[in-house]
């Protein structure tokens, strides 16, 4: 199902199109209603450019001691500390 927005966005580029004799597909995608392989390289980038911002805005130091201890802490107390937080950060993203 398309949202109202998309919608609406996509007669007007529609009527825009057919108004200036411009080609639909450029139109469509320079209104960014077009799901291109470089706007899907770009999306991904986004977000993984934004995992790896909040994953150094939080720190290891303090995913471990979230989990309870920063000192003696194995590999894999950070590795499930990391796995946690990611488990977070991603269902939040997902409940957004």
């Amino acid at each position: 199902m398309i949202d109202l927005d998309t919608y609406s966005r996509f007669n007007a580029s529609t009527l825009k199109a057919r108004h200036h004799g411009m080609s639909l597909v450029e139109t469509l995608d320079r209104d960014r209603l077009l799901l291109t392989e470089e706007r899907l390289r770009l999306i991904r980038l986004d977000a993984l450019t934004g995992l790896i911002r909040a994953f150094d805005e939080t720190g290891v130091a303090r995913m471990l001691s979230a989990e309870g201890s920063t000192r003696g802490s194995t590999p894999e107390d950070a590795a499930r500390a990391i796995r946690e937080w990611m488990e977070k950060y991603f269902s939040a993203i997902k409940n957004d």
